[in-house]
């Protein structure tokens, strides 16, 4: 089994139909022989807002319509619920984060995430495992590339 973080930007691609999408989708809906997810899925806490705020800000765009607002706002909150393992965005984390904007250009939500994902993956480390960060923000693949982290990014698959 594979471990995922995903970023705000990687999640957004389940909802709002953009490149990237059928990829994030497919991964994350990938099944083994026996029906169970092929890949063990990670977020920071504070990407659950971050989420439904960027759906918030699509209907106010016009992008997509009241039902679908409603639809993707609940099914992100199940989705989180059922299929995310969730890392805390805890005072030492932030600290972390506020570090990384001072060796890269990220914004304070980019740098969280990747302050998460960098401290998922040196306990994963620890039991020979391994993470690969998914976004479709280049400043975030750049920084986490410089980290030492293995990235994808669903904008390369369509």
């Amino acid at each position: 089994m594979a471990h995922l973080y995903l970023d705000a930007d990687a999640q957004i691609k389940f909802y709002l139909l953009e490149k990237g999408s059928q990829w994030v989708r497919q991964e994350f809906s990938a099944l083994d022989d026996r029906g169970n997810p092929l890949h063990f899925i990670y977020t920071v806490d504070v990407s659950i807002i971050e989420v439904c705020a960027a759906v918030a800000a699509a209907h106010r765009a016009k992008r997509i319509d009241e039902q679908d607002k409603l639809r993707f706002f609940k099914n992100h909150l199940k989705k989180i619920a059922e299929s995310y393992t969730l890392i805390r965005c805890d005072p030492v984390l932030q600290i972390h984060a506020a570090h990384l904007t001072q060796r890269h250009s990220l914004k304070a939500l980019d740098a969280i995430h990747l302050a998460a994902a960098l401290r998922l993956n040196q306990t994963l480390i620890e039991i020979q495992e391994s993470l690969t960060l998914i976004s479709g923000d280049h400043q975030v693949l750049t920084a986490a590339k410089a980290e030492g982290l293995s990235t994808e990014n669903p904008n390369d698959h369509e």
